[in-house]
């Protein structure tokens, strides 16, 4: 779920995420993961914007083949450029950030940054 206030050149973004993983060829116990970021955007042209970013994160799982579990706030920023997809009508967006927790709600391993890539659009 994806929000974008506009703020003459620049916005304020919410960017939400949920999934439910069953992979029974990989564990017979399910995972579900949750994401809500929010923070400034900045126009830097009409198909590159960096972002700052504040997020809470959770991850509940039994297996850590599909991630440990995680209930944590983080901070980070990203690049984000927009481009058309294979045809006219499509739209297709490539990121890569940095993020850090700075508070977890369970043990967890020391914080450290951890990048992140994704692409993704409509084909």
């Amino acid at each position: 779920l994806w929000r974008e206030l506009p703020l003459g050149r620049h916005a304020l973004f919410s960017d939400s995420y949920g999934e439910f993983l069953f992979l029974p060829r990989i564990s017979d116990r399910p995972a579900a993961t949750l994401f809500s970021k929010v923070g400034p955007r900045f126009r830097l042209n009409p198909k590159f914007g960096a972002d700052l970013f504040l997020e809470a994160f959770a991850r509940e799982t039994d297996d850590v083949n599909l991630g440990r579990r995680a209930y944590e706030l983080r901070y980070g920023s990203r690049l984000v450029y927009a481009f058309g997809g294979p045809r006219p009508e499509s739209a297709w967006v490539a990121t890569v950030g940095a993020f850090r927790r700075f508070t977890s709600f369970r043990d967890a391993p020391a914080a450290r940054w951890r990048l992140i890539v994704a692409i993704g659009g409509a084909l």
